[in-house]
């Protein structure tokens, strides 16, 4: 069974100061969310070992998708806001 991914939301969280201290580089962590339609609505499934393997697929995707984010360099990125596209400053 394969998983219908709905969305995935990638979270990138850069620390510049902890406990009162520069952190220099920052460090960066990233997570990759993904919604997917759950194959089970509507009804009792006893047995829900195809989502083990739904969970594999993801956590390859999501796993992927998460460490291209935190790689990814800060000069240059689009921010969005809104509808509108916002270039960072370099």
């Amino acid at each position: 069974m394969s998983a219908v991914i709905r969305k995935i939301v990638t979270v990138v969280e850069e620390t510049h100061i902890e406990m009162g201290k520069t952190i220099a580089p920052p460090t960066r962590r990233a997570a990759a969310i993904a919604v997917i339609e759950n194959p089970f609505a509507g009804r009792y499934v006893e047995d829900l070992s195809p989502l083990i393997a739904i969970g594999e697929e993801l956590g390859d995707c999501c796993r992927s998708r998460g460490r291209r984010a935190r790689h990814r360099r800060r000069q240059g990125a689009k921010l969005w806001q809104g509808r509108r596209s916002v270039r960072t400053a370099s």
